[in-house]
């Protein structure tokens, strides 16, 4: 297949890149060095590219040799292997299917005893205030273990992680999206919310869409967009469950992955209520929020957490000037 490549410039300097195909990327190599990926628009083509990967091209007598990659997105949906009608619903709502693969994650139940990622519960009723559910513990191995899969043998650049309880915006621009992220070095961005908490304004999307980033926690791990470098962030100091998986991704004074989000949600929950949120309404009364050790953990997040903000504030009045 060809693929259109369009730039112009001066002497070394690359100052515009298109091709014809939205989910290329390319890698420029000149003069010993190698420029990180840079996304390609849409403009008239003049330079023909095709078959392998890697052409020589002669520009105002510079010896330019570049690669050609794909920026790619692979989907993968957490849901259990008996639920039919969820898996039917998501099927038939991502029509996006045929430009970025995607396929069932089969849910761990909690029970799996074997598993590398030991529920600690003594830890649980110190930090948590009560032990797991096992609907709690299935759903922290379940997203564990496809971020585990991903980092370590993931082809792709992207993963989106889906529960099967959501509608997908199927006319959204994930390419767009991505553009952004690498731009900013954003390594992780949710697509959902559970709970409106107070933000700040990062940068807009078309569509009237905006990436926020949120001041505190706003629950949830319905949808989200990671990187292998924000699933090496947030996997690498994880050795037990001590909290839920929302939780813990929502710790981001610990793992550095600020609470970005796409606002409007490109992704929704349904109104259907998920077998692991009935198990958790059913036992939050016994919650104990009133030991030493929880009281002082919650101290502990929260300073930690405003230091967090104060930092991120700081930088940003920083690149003002």
């Amino acid at each position: 297949m060809d693929l259109g490549i369009h730039f112009r410039g001066a002497g070394d300097d690359i100052l515009e890149l298109a091709a014809s195909k939205k989910s290329t990327y390319c890698r420029f190599i000149y003069h010993g060095g190698v420029s990180p990926a840079i996304p390609l628009r849409l403009a008239p083509t003049w330079i023909r590219v095709s078959g392998n990967s890697q052409r020589t091209v002669e520009y105002c007598n510079h010896r330019l040799e570049y690669m050609v990659t794909s920026m790619q997105i692979e989907v993968k949906i957490i849901s259990l292997k008996n639920s039919f009608e969820k898996r039917a619903f998501l099927s038939n709502n991502i029509k996006f299917s045929s430009s970025m693969p995607w396929s069932f994650f089969d849910a761990n139940t909690g029970s799996d005893e074997k598993s590398q990622l030991v529920s600690d519960h003594e830890s649980q009723r110190r930090q948590f205030g009560r032990c797991l559910t096992k609907g709690e513990i299935g759903c922290f191995r379940s997203h564990y273990n496809l971020l585990s899969q991903f980092l370590s043998s993931g082809s792709t650049d992207w993963l989106l992680v889906l529960e099967d309880d959501v509608w997908i915006d199927s006319d959204f621009d994930f390419q767009e999206l991505i553009d952004l992220l690498e731009k900013r070095s954003i390594d992780y961005i949710r697509l959902f919310a559970k709970m409106f908490k107070p933000a700040d304004i990062v940068d807009n999307l078309s569509g009237f869409r905006q990436i926020i980033r949120f001041r505190t926690d706003p629950y949830g791990t319905q949808a989200y967009l990671i990187n292998k470098r924000g699933c090496d962030a947030f996997l690498k100091d994880i050795q037990r469950i001590s909290i839920p998986i929302d939780d813990e991704l929502g710790r981001f004074w610990r793992h550095k992955l600020d609470p970005y989000c796409v606002f409007p949600f490109p992704v929704v929950e349904r109104n259907t209520q998920s077998s692991l949120e009935k198990l958790r309404n059913d036992v939050l009364v016994s919650r104990d929020n009133s030991s030493f050790v929880r009281i002082r953990t919650r101290i502990s997040d929260n300073l930690r957490k405003r230091a967090s903000n104060v930092g991120y504030r700081y930088k940003k009045a920083l690149s003002l000037f």
